[in-house]
């Protein structure tokens, strides 16, 4: 896979400070002997999405699981991951439909608003979930539709109900407690 060209802030800088060489992310602050020395095991978000994806998934439980907010749930986390504007403007709301076919769009769940992430969580939840406010307000009326269209197919997982609020519930994996 050749690079992109694609540069952008992945490594800590207010600035791009990041660039894509064979669909990972290099350090452009990092270099011994004229050689980038620090990165490549980044996926590009913009030419390596499926491995982008894939790694944002896990991210995001780990991520709301070490967050100090207290409603912090990984779908919120993946929500706002998968819809940053980073992601919107290079692949509108494909990197959401692409994490729903490739099953990763359900993750633990905790309970409701004001339950504590760092309990065993309570189930899986599956797509459609609640999108945090943040992300709502982000998305324009064009993106809001063609997420829905996109997502529409998306399957409920086997085992999964939806519980009094509409929201799809399922058995926990052995590995999430």
């Amino acid at each position: 896979m050749p690079g992109c060209n694609y540069t952008g802030p992945h490594f800590g800088a207010h600035y791009d400070d990041a660039t894509c060489i064979d669909g990972y992310l290099w350090d452009l602050d990092s270099g011994e002997d004229g050689m980038l020395s620090s990165g490549g095991d980044m996926p590009c978000p913009a030419c390596n999405l499926e491995r982008w994806v894939a790694e944002a998934a896990e991210e995001a439980h780990n991520g709301a699981l070490n967050s100090h907010l207290e409603d912090d749930e990984p779908y919120r986390w993946l929500s706002r991951v998968l819809l940053s504007p980073l992601m919107r403007r290079l692949h509108g709301t494909k990197a959401l439909e692409h994490a729903g076919k490739a099953g990763l769009l359900n993750v633990p769940w905790y309970g409701d608003e004001g339950t504590d992430v760092h309990d065993d969580p309570l189930a899986r939840i599956a797509w459609p979930w609640p999108l945090p406010d943040t992300c709502i307000a982000a998305l324009t009326a064009h993106e809001r539709l063609a997420m829905e269209h996109a997502l529409s197919g998306v399957p409920a997982p086997e085992g999964f109900v939806p519980d009094a609020q509409g929201r799809l519930l399922g058995p926990l994996r052995p590995a999430d407690l």
